[in-house]
């Protein structure tokens, strides 16, 4: 870790403008993890142009966790350019931050890349990767906060907010991964956190995402497929783009997954579909497993066009002109039947 560390403060003494980036439609590790950098290095350098951009649409669940009115809800791709040094976190590929990766040109500038996902990695020229950590805001923490002086109260929730998300409140974590708890011991310790309250503050919802949430529940089915393990699944039609937004879209759906999603008695995974945000040709997949269900991560990429982990997974369906969802759920259950 020392080595590592020496090099990420080499590289970003060299540079005077730095973009701290995350994946399209960042979840909470994903935001965690860029603002847990821009707080790192806010107090560690001067002379510095410091940006955090993320490609939108604005994501206002995290409005409660210091700096993150700062962030610029933009496609990356139309600023890293510009800059000296880029950070990416939680992603392995160019395709991962931008709807327009092709864009990002990777030799105009110095990249450092914080992660914790299999598979394969572009030609990054730092790469702090570990995939045994559950949460990429766990290097973070245990990279650039070892010294307790840059641990404040403010950076202890946005660290364990990150881990909290990414280990689904410790539920995701298994023998291989429990050296997490050693890492938020200190961060609670120090940062004097109540997960209780901590919790309330991530998952308070509004009228018009229960609405949606009972809209999911109204269409949720539990079926049985040949080869795998009894499923159930959700949808929300395209009509609730235009009516809800996204950021409410996305809240909702979470919620679901997070209190329905592998919870319905001998319905040990399933899936949700959703509309792209606006301007998207494509229906988000959102894949959600245990140990009795299948790895979803690895179903989401080699079936589904995405990634992710093991227990929690997400892709993309490409429908035909003017499909509704309902029709490409039912060709996605078409395609699982044929797996094996």
């Amino acid at each position: 870790m020392d080595n590592l560390k020496q090099q990420f403060d080499d590289l970003v003494s060299k540079t005077k403008h730095i973009i701290i980036t995350c994946h399209t439609n960042p979840d909470e590790d994903a935001i965690a993890s860029v603002l847990s950098v821009y707080e790192y290095l806010s107090k560690t350098t001067k002379n510095k142009t410091i940006r955090m951009v993320i490609a939108p649409p604005v994501k206002p669940d995290w409005d409660f966790l210091k700096n993150a009115n700062l962030i610029e809800w933009v496609d990356p791709a139309n600023v890293t350019n510009n800059a000296d040094l880029v950070i990416f976190n939680d992603g392995q590929t160019r395709d991962r931050f931008s709807y327009t990766p092709e864009k990002i040109d990777l030799t105009k500038f110095k990249t450092i890349h914080f992660d914790h996902h299999p598979g394969p990695i572009d030609n990054f020229d730092l790469n702090i990767v570990d995939i045994s950590k559950p949460a990429s805001v766990q290097l973070i923490a245990e990279l650039l906060f070892a010294d307790d002086k840059f641990l404040t109260p403010e950076v202890a929730e946005i660290l364990m907010v990150g881990i909290l998300g990414d280990t689904g409140n410790f539920n995701y974590l298994d023998y291989k991964k429990c050296s997490v708890l050693t890492t938020v011991q200190r961060i609670m310790e120090i940062g004097k956190i109540d997960i209780q309250v901590l919790d309330i503050k991530r998952n308070q919802f509004t009228n018009k995402v229960f609405e949606l949430y009972q809209i999911l529940i109204a269409n949720t089915k539990n079926i049985s497929l040949p080869n795998f393990p009894p499923l159930s699944f959700s949808y929300l039609p395209k009509s609730v783009v235009d009516k809800y937004g996204y950021p409410t879209i996305s809240n909702a759906y979470h919620t679901y997954m997070s209190m329905i999603t592998r919870h319905i008695k001998d319905h040990p995974w399933g899936f949700i579909v959703v509309p792209g945000e606006l301007g998207t040709d494509y229906f988000k997949i959102d894949f959600r497993s245990t140990s009795l269900g299948p790895d979803v991560g690895q179903l989401a990429r080699d079936y589904f066009n995405g990634g992710g982990h093991k227990y929690a997974s997400g892709g993309k369906f490409f429908p035909e002109k003017n499909e509704e969802v309902d029709t490409a759920v039912k060709k996605i259950l078409e395609k699982l039947k044929k797996l094996k």
